[in-house]
C-alpha cells in the first residue's frame, strides 16, 4: 500500500516482470510463439488512498491484464524498429 494510490498494488511489479520476459522472447531468434492465458494471473491495484494504515485492493480483470501486455509488446516491438 502507498500513499500515491498509483503506486499501489502489484501491477508496477507486474509490468516490469513481462517487459523483462518479452524483452528476452523478442531477442532469441529461436522463439516463435508465447502465450499468456490473463486470467493465470493475479495482479492487484490499490482502490483507494491509505486511511489509517489500510487502502483497498482490487484484482485487475483479465482485460486489464491483456491491456498490459498488448501495451509492453508494442512498446517493445516500436522501439526495435526505430
Amino acid at each position: 500500500m502507498r500513499q500515491n494510490v498509483a503506486e499501489g498494488g502489484s501491477a508496477h511489479v507486474f509490468q516490469a516482470l513481462l517487459r523483462l520476459q518479452l524483452t528476452a522472447f523478442m531477442g532469441d531468434p529461436h522463439s516463435n510463439l508465447r502465450i499468456y492465458n490473463p486470467s493465470a494471473f493475479e495482479v492487484w491495484r490499490q482502490d483507494s488512498k491509505l486511511f489509517s494504515g489500510a487502502a483497498s485492493m482490487v484484482q485487475l480483470t483479465p482485460t486489464e491484464i491483456t491491456r498490459i501486455v498488448t501495451e509492453i509488446a508494442l512498446e517493445l516491438c516500436s522501439a526495435e524498429h526505430h
